[in-house]
């Protein structure tokens, strides 16, 4: 049975939540939302609901349509129409609320009505088919470094955050998961980020050059934010680290499109990560905090899903 990779993610964040890693993080670089070299201070994300909901009804609507059909087409509708439940499809298809409740933009970039089409971006199909004999999911990290405020007590990184979301994507759930854990922000025993994105995007051309069934893409980073401030939310009575969400445009307002650095998947991206973004919302509210838009491609231009 094949299910829509928004289903899987739900799932594996639902098993994802427990580890000891994820707590407390109180880095005080926010890696993920900066490109080499440049700073932007990020706004503060303004929360609207006008819908009360049920998160068990949530949930149980969408396994229910996905188990009946078992339909990768299916499945994609389904979250959309719970998400209509909780804000109303009018919303979800409103730039001006969408942009204002869903998004941070720093002031470097502008979130374009026409880059966040959301008409295409609801009617993208970002599902996945199961290939047991191929690799179908790519976990990497440009900061393979990136550690936690515990860090110093079990020595754990990103890497193992990555290593975790691998097994559950294999074990859990039958899908073929390659887990690279090169470190690219590490030149000569010297941590050096000024060209990390570079040897990143070199070792994932020839990865994806040798493996071509590869249709999903990660970067998973490790969230920043000042030593004063833990973004911590409770989900099943646990405390849990909020995540964010991270589209890269290939747009600056200094310098408009980077044509020289573009990213052919603006659309796919944004459509990965505005589904997640709402099973996140329905699922467990406050776990993910936005999406984060910067304006440069980072390592999101080689497949469509790509996040």
């Amino acid at each position: 049975m094949d299910y829509s990779l928004d289903y899987i993610t739900q799932k594996a964040v639902e098993s994802f939540v427990p580890i000891e890693v994820l707590e407390n993080n109180t880095e005080t670089d926010c890696d993920t939302a900066k490109p080499d070299n440049v700073t932007e201070k990020e706004t503060e994300k303004e929360t609207e609901k006008e819908t009360e909901y049920e998160t068990e009804t949530v949930t149980e609507h969408i396994k229910a349509e996905t188990e009946t059909t078992g339909e990768t087409e299916n499945s994609e509708p389904s979250i959309i129409q719970a998400a209509a439940g909780m804000y109303g499809m009018d919303k979800l298809r409103d730039y001006n609320f969408v942009l204002k409740n869903f998004y941070v933009v720093p002031s470097s970039t502008t979130l374009t009505q026409e880059k966040l089409n959301l008409e295409k971006i609801i009617n993208t199909n970002v599902t996945l088919k199961k290939k047991e004999n191929e690799p179908q999911i790519l976990i990497f990290h440009t900061h393979g470094n990136e550690m936690f405020a515990d860090s110093h007590l079990n020595g754990k990184s990103i890497v193992d955050v990555g290593a975790y979301l691998t097994q559950l994507l294999r074990n859990e759930y039958g899908y073929n998961v390659m887990h690279l854990t090169d470190s690219f922000d590490m030149v000569n025993g010297v941590l050096d980020r000024s060209q990390a994105y570079t040897y990143a995007n070199n070792k994932l051309e020839k990865i994806l050059e040798a493996y071509p069934s590869i249709e999903v893409v990660i970067d998973l980073h490790r969230d920043g934010v000042s030593e004063d401030r833990h973004l911590i939310t409770e989900i099943n009575g646990k405390k849990t680290a909020q995540i964010m969400l991270f589209n890269g445009i290939s747009y600056t307002n200094a310098q408009g499109e980077l044509t020289n650095l573009p990213n052919p998947y603006i659309t796919e991206n944004l459509a990965m990560t505005y589904k997640m973004y709402l099973l996140g919302e329905m699922m467990y509210p406050d776990f993910i905090r936005c999406i984060y838009i910067e304006g440069y491609r980072y390592c999101l231009y080689h497949r469509p899903k790509s996040m």
